[in-house]
């Protein structure tokens, strides 16, 4: 755990406005973005900072605070964060994020290390509620996308099986008409296992009022099995090649 005095300053590690992260962010349209590399922690706080400075998310108490890691050979000696399935999240309350959104994409960057079900990486939802958009991967099998809200509760999940033993760059989308995922750049055959593939989005809901890594925060909330993270982050979809290119920018800066 890291003291008071010890504190990682916003965009530090070399991610200044003409490099690093905050390029990757700036270069292509990103609406809000985070990372391990772009965070304050003070004593059993951790806030990553929004790039964008629009979204700070934070672990709610001590018991939910990340392990922090400075130099992470799985991310190309970049720093990490460890979720210990339990309770570690960071989240903020903020009503409707995202809420005009008919499109989108987001983008994670994690090495699963758990073996658990209901690995919770990104998630936008109701406390109060039901209501959710939720990316998650289920005991290593696939990449997750779930929808919940007026659109109808769908399970959406590529084919394409995750490893411990890879870090692995995944974007989640919807084109506005129908989803898609990509990992490392590469488009996945998807398996419609509940609903259908038509695309709704952040739009086909209301209620939604907390954003939360590596938690699903509702009713009934649950957070992530184990894994390392370094990087989230929501931008608008605009077509198959840029994601490949944010994708491929992604992959570069962590050595994958």
């Amino acid at each position: 755990m890291l003291n008071l005095q010890n504190r990682i300053a916003v965009n530090s590690l070399g991610n200044g406005a003409l490099g690093g992260l905050a390029k990757i962010v700036s270069d292509y349209g990103f609406l809000n973005a985070w990372s391990s590399e772009n965070l304050t922690i003070a004593g059993t706080t951790t806030t990553a900072n929004d790039y964008l400075g629009v979204h700070d998310l934070v672990n709610p108490a001590a018991g939910n605070q990340p392990t922090y890691s400075a130099s992470d050979a799985n991310f190309n000696s970049k720093p990490s964060f460890t979720f210990d399935g339990v309770a570690d999240h960071l989240t903020k309350n903020f009503a409707n994020y995202r809420g005009s959104d008919s499109s989108g994409v987001v983008y994670i960057v994690v090495r699963p290390i758990g073996t658990g079900n209901a690995q919770h990486l990104f998630s936008i939802a109701d406390t109060a509620g039901v209501i959710f958009i939720n990316f998650k991967l289920q005991s290593l099998a696939s990449n997750i996308f779930l929808v919940g809200g007026s659109g109808g509760t769908k399970d959406i999940r590529s084919t394409n099986l995750l490893s411990t033993s890879a870090t692995t760059v995944i974007a989640l989308a919807s084109t506005g008409t129908g989803y898609k995922i990509f990992h490392d750049g590469v488009s996945e055959t998807l398996n419609l296992v509940t609903g259908t593939n038509d695309g709704d989005w952040i739009d086909t809901f209301s209620g939604n009022d907390n954003i939360t890594i590596n938690g699903l925060i509702t009713n009934t909330s649950s957070f992530s099995a184990n894994d390392k993270s370094a990087f989230w982050g929501y931008a608008p979809y605009v077509d198959d090649a840029t994601i490949i290119a944010t994708s491929n920018a992604l992959k570069t800066h962590y050595g994958i």
